[in-house]
């Protein structure tokens, strides 16, 4: 699964952008849609950015929904499992809020900031509150583990950098080490991981 895209934005709107990625030696441009509160934190078309990627299966095509935060695609992940919530009305209401506005909101029985949102409504919003209401611990539990391990990969990749691997050598690294590794592992044994995937693949 695709867990996030870092690439060249060569086009943005409020809803959608197009993220240019290289892939050995071909460039492959990705389709992302996303909510207006990531666009709004996007930089300017040409730069870099890295999104948080969850990808949607509908009649056999794979649809690619992007964020600026993990937390907020934590919490996409969550809006689709509620009853009557689609990838559409999850963007909406994370174009209105973000993950942690939202569950500071439900936490206090705020409905006024679900009930703005456009295609909402307060019926909607007392919804989504009752049914998001019992998962606040187990929700900031998986934000915050989610935090966690960016954070740590971002550490690891740092780390092998310093010791003279190369970007792309490192994220190969990485990448074939969160095959064999747990999620939340500590950085020690991620770099360790990782180095050892490295060596593996030299001898092969």
């Amino acid at each position: 699964m695709i867990f996030s895209l870092k690439g060249k934005l060569t086009k943005k709107s409020p809803v959608l952008v197009n993220l240019s990625l290289i892939a050995g030696l071909s460039e492959v441009e990705f389709e992302i849609h996303i909510p207006v509160s990531t666009y709004e934190k996007l930089p300017e078309c040409g730069n870099e950015v890295r999104l948080y990627i969850y990808p949607y299966f509908y009649k056999g095509e794979a649809l690619l929904y992007g964020f600026i935060s993990e937390e907020d695609r934590t919490m996409f992940r969550e809006l689709l499992k509620l009853p009557g919530v689609g990838p559409g009305l999850a963007l909406r209401v994370l174009s209105g809020t973000t993950a942690e506005e939202l569950l500071k909101a439900v936490s206090e029985g705020n409905l006024d900031l679900l009930a703005s949102i456009r295609g909402i409504g307060r019926r909607r919003a007392e919804r989504i509150a009752f049914e998001l209401g019992g998962k606040i611990p187990s929700l900031r539990e998986k934000i915050r583990e989610g935090s966690k391990a960016e954070e740590s990969r971002e550490k690891a990749l740092e780390a092998l950098l310093a010791l003279g691997l190369k970007e792309k050598e490192a994220k190969e690294a990485l990448k074939r080490a969160s095959k064999k590794i747990e999620e939340g592992a500590p950085l020690e044994e991620i770099i360790k991981t990782a180095l050892s995937r490295k060596a593996e693949n030299e001898d092969n």
